[in-house]
């Protein structure tokens, strides 16, 4: 069985990595003990954003977070020392953070500000993982390529099983973001559901890139999949409103977030597409141009019917567009795993 081997290309990575481990081990140990002596007074919302009227008690996520510092105090000096499966016990410490997070915002149904920094955190512990020196993987390249397989299937089945629970929404009408919005009775099942979609596509760009390690332009194609599976876990933090709180001028800089992070990841599927397509021979090429083209046509038709969520007008196919742009790039996901297997 062929294994994916992560080369240290970026060997102050492994620096950045020691950074993120030592502040998210302090500021969770810090962050949990003030939790804990809050217990029976006060109950204020800490940077997880969990626990004040959710929980009805701080000490449950007080004690969550020590955990959490406590794993990654043994993540950081596993890594220090290069530890055997080091990777591993940092990948576990990052990853409880990533789950504490979206436990809190979908317990809670909405996002608090504080939030931001342990999401950075995050964000940078992925990205310095991805790049640490040598280190046998445990999984097999097919493996993470099935997980792009995997994470396309999971969306769409989350879209339909989560449309299904609130009364009154109209899929052809209605945009998928609806189902998170701020006030939506569905947001704390979506972003729930949705958690593991983001690791899922993370997994796949590193098969991706693990194909073919002396194409360039695969390789590219895959560390702006790496980007994509990052910014998608952006999406919980940049919630629209509901169009009626839009129409009476209730939009926030929450609302602009989510219109950027939607421009910003539809350019980066379609550079992936283009860069994949030219990597891997004519039939997928031309297969990934009329992917793109698709992308182009229902993105336009679903950003031409957009203003019509803001005025709380009537929009009868923007739901079809949207879902006809979305299914498009995800079949594509599972060609190009099939075409790599």
């Amino acid at each position: 069985m062929p294994t994916v081997s992560f080369s240290g290309r970026r060997p102050w990575l492994r620096a950045l990595l020691l950074c993120v481990l030592a502040v998210q081990c302090a500021a969770a140990l810090l962050s949990g003990w003030l939790l804990v002596l809050a217990a029976g007074r006060h109950r204020p919302k800490f940077f997880l954003g969990i626990g004040q009227t959710a929980l009805q008690a701080v000490i449950i996520p007080g004690a969550t977070l020590i955990f959490i510092g406590a794993v990654s105090l043994g993540a950081f000096l596993a890594v220090l020392g290069r530890f055997r499966y080091h990777r591993i016990a940092a990948a576990a410490a990052v990853g409880l953070l990533a789950a504490a997070l979206w436990t809190g915002t979908a317990i809670l149904g909405e996002v608090d500000r504080g939030q931001l920094f342990w999401v950075f955190l995050v964000l940078l512990g992925v990205l310095a993982l991805a790049g640490m020196e040598p280190v046998r993987a445990v999984v097999t390249r097919r493996t993470l390529l099935g997980c792009g397989m995997l994470a396309s299937v999971l969306y769409v089945v989350t879209n339909l099983a989560v449309a299904n629970q609130w009364n009154g929404y109209h899929p052809a009408s209605q945009t998928i973001s609806e189902l998170s919005a701020i006030g939506a009775p569905t947001r704390a099942l979506w972003n729930a559901l949705c958690a593991p979609y983001s690791l899922l596509m993370i997994a796949f760009s590193a098969g991706v890139v693990g194909s073919a390690p002396a194409n360039r332009r695969l390789h590219a194609a895959g560390d702006l999949l790496f980007a994509y599976g990052l910014l998608s876990m952006l999406w919980p933090l940049a919630p629209m409103h509901l169009r009626a709180v839009l129409a009476a001028g209730g939009a926030t800089v929450s609302d602009t977030f989510h219109l950027l992070l939607g421009a910003i990841t539809e350019l980066i599927c379609l550079l992936a597409l283009g860069l994949a397509g030219l990597a891997l021979g004519r039939a997928f090429r031309w297969y990934s141009f009329a992917t793109a083209v698709a992308l182009l046509v229902f993105g336009t038709l679903t950003f031409l019917a957009a203003p019509g969520i803001a005025a709380d007008r009537p929009t009868p196919f923007i739901g079809i567009w949207e879902r006809i742009d979305i299914a498009v790039f995800l079949f594509w996901v599972i060609v190009l795993a099939i075409r790599l297997w």
